[in-house]
């Protein structure tokens, strides 16, 4: 009994095989298309030159079912949930192809072929240039600087600058090491309106007003040529906690989680 449910289930499941007349519409109708209008950009071929668009070919029946970067863009039996079908119209900011719209009779010709399953001869493997299988040397990845414990370095020993008061730190001292090392001379300690100007564009990215420039300048300026290390600090804190410092590394991070708003949170067809 287990074995007839089973067998009857991968029946039921399975796609019906394509007729001769379903066959004779893809060759006649819809083939030459593909071959014309998409697989310059979207073909095994295409991928092994590099040029392959959206991570999507439509070389083969294999090539299409697993879709590109968008998902599957051919959902057989649904032409009006296809993302194919929506780019040939040329709908929701998807334009293919992206150079001038297809005539209404080619656009019907493949909603019908997708309505009818989306019939398609052509097979073939690995079309999108699968790559081989990275293998992981879990030893070779412990030595990665991250994962080596940590441990106690002292502060290399480092010729005076001409700088008064520099190095002031042992990080300094790593720093001055290196470039004593490769011959570069350290350059001179910043100004107050530098300093100032440095801490708006760094953090907020954007300059600060003539009026923030010469308040936070006098601050800062303690005389002598030294920095006010206490007015300093009530300034980085100051801007650590402007809301303007927090939409621009927003933006850094909704970079780095691909956000765009070109089509809304649903999809980013560009």
């Amino acid at each position: 009994m287990l074995a007839f449910c089973l067998f009857a289930s991968i029946c039921f499941n399975a796609d019906p095989a394509p007729t001769a007349d379903q066959l004779r519409f893809f060759e006649e109708k819809i083939r030459p298309v593909l071959v014309e209008q998409c697989q310059n950009c979207h073909s095994a071929k295409a991928a092994s030159q590099k040029k392959l668009k959206g991570g999507l070919a439509l070389d083969s029946r294999e090539a299409w079912l697993k879709g590109g970067d968008s998902g599957q863009v051919i959902l057989p039996g649904k032409p009006e949930a296809s993302l194919l079908i929506k780019s040939l119209h040329h709908e929701d900011d998807l334009k293919m192809p992206p150079k001038g719209k297809l005539s209404k009779v080619v656009i019907a010709d493949f909603e019908r072929w997708v309505k009818m399953g989306a019939p398609d001869p052509r097979v073939g493997a690995n079309l999108v240039g699968a790559k081989p299988a990275r293998v992981i040397n879990f030893d070779e990845g412990r030595s990665f600087w991250s994962f080596r414990p940590l441990q106690v370095v002292p502060p290399p020993t480092v010729a005076s600058p001409t700088i008064p008061g520099w190095p002031r730190n042992p990080v300094d001292q790593f720093v001055l090491a290196k470039l004593q090392a490769k011959g570069i001379h350290p350059n001179p300690v910043a100004s107050p309106r530098i300093l100032v100007r440095r801490a708006w564009l760094d953090l907020l990215g954007m300059p600060p007003t003539p009026e923030q420039m010469t308040l936070w300048s006098r601050k800062l300026d303690a005389g002598g040529g030294k920095i006010k290390q206490q007015a300093w600090e009530e300034l980085i804190d100051q801007l650590l906690a402007s809301p303007y410092y927090g939409e621009r590394w927003a933006r850094h991070w909704m970079d780095v989680a691909r956000f765009a708003e070109s089509h809304g949170y649903e999809q980013d067809y560009d």
